[in-house]
């Protein structure tokens, strides 16, 4: 918790009708009047319109004493009784906005909602959660959740879900890998299913959406530091463990060393079950990792994968002056395809599309919208002659 001189201040935006600040918190528990007035001190500092607030810890008897130091906010709560210590979640919504909520909907103090009608009948739904990380429990919420929103969305409505999932949608980068047989590899399955359903139901990851290029997460390992450090670092490891298992003899014993911790990652993940086409295409390089399974299936090969450091001096570890060693040499060429479990491989134009399919399209829905943009005439004179040159634009 922060006291307010160690609190940066911030440009405070008066609110207009088309402009909503919206964040979320887990608060860890905030039963004190020092703590609430803190937390109320930030808010006004950062000026936020609507904040949802997670683990409140608080019984319902408290919520009615809860931040009455303050004025701006009109505060909802929903709780549970019978597990205060591991519940609680609120909404605070500024006064002015507050006076447009139609209903408000609570759920075991782990889920709470509001719908607001806006002039022009614009319907907001902001749902706040708090899942539990027991999963039998967490699949009540999850369930809620969804028929919630599968009913909500009948209704014309924009939808903004936020708040503390107790999950992670990429456990492979985002949950610590421990080293052989202290844990299992971290799965690239999301680990709770209502991710799945909000890809399937095209919501948009703001989180994802800001970051753009870079990468952050809540947590960090060794290996999302790693995978992230060089973009390229897994296609290139790829690639070359690709080329290593093609020119390998039929039934055989291949040792391959890699300084890409990734790699061997997936290279387990893609071997040690059958993948549907979902999970194939949510891969990056699925189309060489495709050849890969291939390969070692035809050849009926025993692939040993060896995480060695590189530039350390082993000569056969200096990828950098093998690759430029190479670039003299006829390129590879295979067919995508032969023997596995996609029928047919995504394209755009006629470039093979080798990344998380739904990553792709949000990304050339963003350009095109883009370039549409700064394609009109009255937005031109303001630039440069290549619309999609973001860097002259103010």
């Amino acid at each position: 918790m922060y006291s307010p001189a160690d609190i940066p201040p911030s440009p405070i935006n008066h609110y207009t009708n088309n402009t909503i600040k919206i964040g979320t918190h887990n608060i860890r528990g905030i039963n004190t009047i020092h703590e609430q007035m803190l937390f109320s001190h930030y808010l006004k500092t950062h000026n936020f319109d609507i904040i949802g607030i997670s683990e409140t810890k608080f019984k319902k008897s408290a919520t009615n004493f809860a931040f009455k130091e303050q004025d701006i906010y009109k505060y909802f709560w929903s709780s549970n009784d019978l597990e205060p210590r591991e519940t609680g979640i609120g909404l605070l919504i500024k006064k002015d906005i507050a006076k447009h909520i139609q209903k408000v909907f609570r759920f075991d103090g782990r889920l709470l909602s509001v719908s607001l009608l806006f002039k022009g009948k614009s319907r907001i739904l902001i749902i706040q959660v708090y899942l539990s990380s027991d999963k039998k429990s967490s699949r009540i919420y999850q369930t809620q959740i969804r028929k919630l929103i599968t009913e909500e969305t009948k209704k014309n409505i924009n939808i903004i879900i936020m708040g503390d999932f107790n999950a992670v949608v990429l456990p492979h980068l985002d949950r610590l890998s421990r080293g052989k047989d202290k844990v299992s590899i971290p799965s690239h399955k999301p680990e709770i299913p209502l991710f799945d359903f909000f890809e399937d139901w095209a919501f948009t990851d703001l989180q994802a959406t800001w970051q753009g290029d870079k990468h952050t997460f809540t947590w960090k390992n060794s290996l999302s530091e790693k995978f992230y450090s060089d973009g390229s670092l897994t296609e290139q490891g790829t690639q070359h463990m690709c080329i290593a298992l093609l020119t390998a003899p039929s039934q055989c014993k291949v040792k391959i060393n890699t300084d890409s911790q990734t790699c061997i990652d997936i290279f387990k993940y893609i071997t040690s079950k059958p993948l549907t086409t979902r999970q194939w295409l949510r891969l990056n390089n699925h189309i060489v990792w495709l050849r890969i399974l291939e390969t070692v299936k035809t050849k009926d090969l025993s692939v040993i994968l060896f995480k060695i450091k590189a530039h350390s001096g082993v000569i056969f570890n200096e990828v950098d002056r093998l690759a430029k060693n190479a670039l003299n040499l006829k390129p590879i060429q295979f067919n995508i395809i032969d023997t596995g479990p996609l029928f047919t491989v995504p394209t755009w134009d006629i470039f093979f599309v080798n990344i998380n399919t739904r990553n792709f399209i949000k990304q050339m829905h963003k350009y095109i919208n883009l370039y549409t943009w700064k394609s009109q005439n009255r937005i031109k004179k303001f630039l440069t002659d290549d619309p999609l040159d973001q860097s002259s634009s103010d």
